[in-house]
């Protein structure tokens, strides 16, 4: 290949390098509350030649995937800023007889119209929360030997996180949001203890609330074993 050719060639693969296109990123499923609500992380691209399109007119609709009409699943949905690409969805009042796999259409006041069919979440509306998660599972600890202990929730709706409370209260406790690789979200809360009883039962239990203010309640539970040390003296005449 000449030069010149590879001059060219090189500068179309640099100049389409930056051009963007139809997709959107979604989990591939999530998990919710009967009756609560539900926070969807959602993130889009469009075609450079729509970019001027992409204005405070233009709204965010949720469709059935076995509605060739199109219609709308979700009522009362709030959602993020459009004209940044950011799609994230909070949906609320969730049922079961709602559709269990929906995907993302745009719509704005101009020619700028997509359905992101291609991409496709699958919805799981449960009655009972998700159990907490304990780390470790097990424990096995020194007398006098600080402990660690973290439990982690699903927060399924960011503007309802669950509640996470330990029994008993052993020692200082410490909360945290992580953001996940699919940038759903997890509420951790962390003890940090000495041992000293011989056996503890530790519950983690974790509050969630519906949109009507009620609440519903999950525990998980952990046994910290503490093992004395025992000491051996032989006797030297």
């Amino acid at each position: 290949m000449s030069a010149v050719l590879k001059v060219l060639l090189l500068g179309f693969l640099l100049r389409n390098a930056h051009c963007e296109v139809f997709s959107v990123s979604l989990p591939e499923q999530m998990e919710a509350l009967r009756g609560s609500c539900l926070t969807i992380p959602c993130s889009f691209t469009i075609e450079d030649k729509f970019k001027n399109d992409l204005k405070s007119g233009c709204k965010a609709k949720w469709i059935d995937v076995s509605d060739k009409n199109q219609d709308v699943v979700f009522t009362r949905p709030t959602t993020g800023d459009l004209s940044q690409k950011n799609c994230t969805t909070t949906v609320h009042d969730l049922t079961e007889q709602q559709s269990p796999a929906v995907y993302f259409r745009l719509e704005c006041d101009n020619p700028l119209k997509y359905s992101f069919q291609e991409t496709q979440l699958k919805i799981n509306v449960n009655d009972a929360p998700p159990t907490p998660t304990l780390t470790p599972p097990t424990l096995s600890v020194r007398e006098g030997q600080s402990v660690s202990v973290q439990c982690s929730a699903p927060v399924q709706c960011l503007s309802l996180p669950p509640t996470l409370t330990w029994s008993p209260v052993l020692g200082h406790i410490q909360e945290t949001l992580q953001e996940q690789e699919d940038k759903t979200y997890v509420k951790v809360s962390t003890l940090n203890f000495t041992a000293s009883e011989p056996k503890t039962r530790l519950t983690c239990s974790a509050v969630y609330s519906r949109d009507d203010g009620t609440n519903v309640t999950s525990d998980a539970q952990i046994m910290v074993i503490v093992i004395c040390e025992l000491l051996f003296v032989k006797y030297v005449p």
